[in-house]
């Protein structure tokens, strides 16, 4: 009986988890000013970089850059960095230069 009645009690709790709307647990954009940083396959931290991803067919995409973004009203974004796409063989197909946008 006990077991039941926690269950229920739980299942109470949990929907009226579930029911909350997004927006009363959302920070109002005039609040969020913070800055951001980012970084994209740098040495950082004990990090190692570049970042490399992998296709099915064997290219892969290797990443590197950092830069930075404003959210909330002031919505801003620099930085860039360095990309190389292989193919399956490691021949290199494209290198050059990302920007954030």
């Amino acid at each position: 009986m006990k077991r039941h009645i926690l269950t229920i009690g739980l299942a109470a709790v949990i929907s009226a988890i579930a029911f909350v709307p997004a927006t009363a647990l959302a920070t109002p954009s005039n609040l969020n000013h913070a800055t951001y940083l980012f970084s994209i396959g740098e040495p950082s931290a004990g990090l190692l970089g570049p970042d490399v991803s992998i296709a099915p067919n064997g290219s892969t995409v290797t990443m590197s850059g950092h830069g930075q973004f404003n959210a909330g009203p002031d919505k801003s974004v620099s930085g860039g960095g360095d990309y190389t796409i292989k193919d399956a063989s490691g021949a290199t197909v494209a290198k050059g230069a990302w920007t954030a946008t």
